[in-house]
């Protein structure tokens, strides 16, 4: 099983808003832009195809966050295995803010 080193200092706080309007910060090691490729086109969000999608040059693009959901506040570096991570993909229209995780 391969690890990678998580350190908090390097982390991220996103807010994304859900599906109901709300607003969830997620403790993010990572987030990024991804290219999507679905069946329709369009970004695959729960078997179902979301129209917000932004086109780059022709390709869709989705927002990806990437948590670790069993130390989702962690205060000191720590190892983690790379098979326990989440990956949360999203339209980039539900991305709210972009924020340092330790101020």
């Amino acid at each position: 099983m391969e690890n990678i080193n998580i350190d908090p200092r390097k982390m991220l706080l996103v807010t994304l808003r859900e599906m109901s309007g709300d607003e969830k910060l997620y403790s993010a090691i990572s987030c990024s832009y991804v290219t999507v490729i679905s069946s329709c086109g369009r970004i695959a969000i729960n078997a179902k195809c979301s129209r917000d999608v932004i086109k780059f040059n022709g390709t869709s693009i989705a927002i990806e966050v990437a948590i670790d959901p069993v130390e989702p506040t962690p205060t000191t570096p720590y190892s983690c295995p790379v098979d326990r991570l989440s990956r949360i993909v999203v339209s980039p229209a539900r991305l709210v803010k972009v924020s340092p995780y330790i101020k």
